[in-house]
């Protein structure tokens, strides 16, 4: 098995500015859903990069929380755009804990 150590690029700020105005309060709501799918549908290009910034992580972090437990194709979605980072997100100091709980939501 040939493992490489790929680092993703930095995300945009504009993308983490449209994270972080997203209203992610309720977890509990059908809206609060809609959100989190619309923003993983949007930022899923960038998601090892989100994943590895300081701000970003914990938003990511809280969309799989409330996506990945309704949603088996949303689970297949984010680990097929992280699938190149793994090792990049295992030792990150951020993306070792998205990966972490993407890991075990997806089970």
């Amino acid at each position: 098995m040939n493992v490489s150590y790929t680092r993703p690029r930095r995300p945009s700020p504009d993308t983490i500015a449209y994270l972080r105005s997203l209203p992610l309060d309720d977890d509990s709501t059908d809206e609060t859903f809609n959100v989190a799918l619309q923003a993983l549908y949007e930022t899923q290009h960038e998601l090892a990069s989100l994943s590895g910034h300081e701000h970003a992580a914990g938003i990511i972090e809280k969309v799989c929380r409330i996506v990945l437990p309704q949603s088996e194709v949303c689970a297949r979605l984010i680990l097929f755009h992280v699938q190149d980072y793994v090792v990049f997100l295992s030792f990150h100091r951020y993306g070792s804990h998205v990966f972490q709980t993407i890991l075990e939501l997806s089970t």
